[in-house]
């Protein structure tokens, strides 16, 4: 419905040829981080995720042994349409989260159940992975950012100018990243190697072959960490990052300065005093 090349947007913008689409900032800030589904990596990561909180879920026993093993604290589902839980249900698995569920995942993995206890051990091996690590400490990166964004957008009450400010301030952030990404990554590659070594997992980059179709190359890249900046990092800042301006163009953010134009605005940005003078002038 909302869609610029079909449904009733694309329909009235047919009559109304000097409308702009201006659709929910927060709306579009998940759209936007949805995209990094676009890197294949980063997909995988959330779909072994989303399978963990089901087979945590799934019983209550197994319930249990997670809340046993995170403090009493249990794992919450991957939701697509609640946007801050998008956030809060991806930073569950960051730092020592991670290893307290594979810890959970490790004591299910022992029971007698074979059926369970198999996939127990299958999920453990996918979140003990090196794609894995690497990729929920850069989700948790960019994620670190907007979900301020997130909420704020969600207030009862707003402001559209501060809304407009909180906007920029984002893709600011994000686009400073993305110019410092070798030392930026540099120190997100540490905490992950950090990580690895609690789980007792040797971080290190995949087989590369002289022709790759199923994922990235990066054939020149000489070290662990090259890889993966290249792989996971870069293209998850550049896949956001570009949905994001596309989404929220300037014609888009412009539109917001339209209450300059009402009169009361007007006279106490001008400094025409009390609210009798803005009464007087309407």
């Amino acid at each position: 419905m909302a869609s610029e090349a079909k449904g009733a947007v694309f329909e009235l913008c047919k009559k109304a040829t000097h409308a702009k689409r201006c659709p929910c900032n927060n709306h579009i800030l998940n759209n936007s981080l949805a995209k990094s589904s676009k890197v294949a990596i980063c997909r995988n990561a959330s779909s072994s995720m989303k399978k963990v909180v089901a087979f945590a879920n799934a019983s209550a026993k197994r319930h249990k042994v997670f809340e046993e093993e995170m403090g009493g604290v249990a794992l919450k589902g991957l939701c697509e349409t609640r946007w801050v839980e998008r956030h809060d249900d991806h930073l569950q698995f960051q730092g020592l989260n991670l290893v307290y569920i594979c810890n959970a995942l490790e004591r299910i993995s022992c029971w007698e159940d074979s059926k369970t206890a198999g996939e127990a051990q299958c999920l453990k091996q996918a979140l003990q992975s090196s794609e894995f690590l690497v990729t929920s400490i850069c989700l948790c990166d960019v994620l670190d950012v907007t979900v301020s964004l997130s909420r704020f957008l969600q207030k009862a009450s707003l402001d559209l100018s501060k809304a407009t400010d909180a906007v920029k301030d984002v893709m600011s952030v994000l686009e400073e990243k993305r110019k410092e990404a070798d030392s930026v990554f540099g120190k997100l590659f540490s905490e992950a190697k950090k990580i690895g070594e609690l789980l007792e997992v040797e971080i290190k980059k995949p087989r590369i072959v002289s022709k790759q179709i199923h994922r990235d190359n990066n054939q020149p890249a000489q070290s662990t960490e090259e890889y993966f900046r290249r792989a996971i990092y870069i293209p998850l800042l550049d896949s956001v990052l570009t949905d994001f301006k596309d989404r929220l163009s300037q014609d888009v953010l412009s539109l917001f300065e339209l209450g300059v134009f009402l009169p009361k605005k007007n006279c106490y940005r001008k400094g025409l005093g009390s609210r009798e003078t803005s009464n007087n002038i309407l």
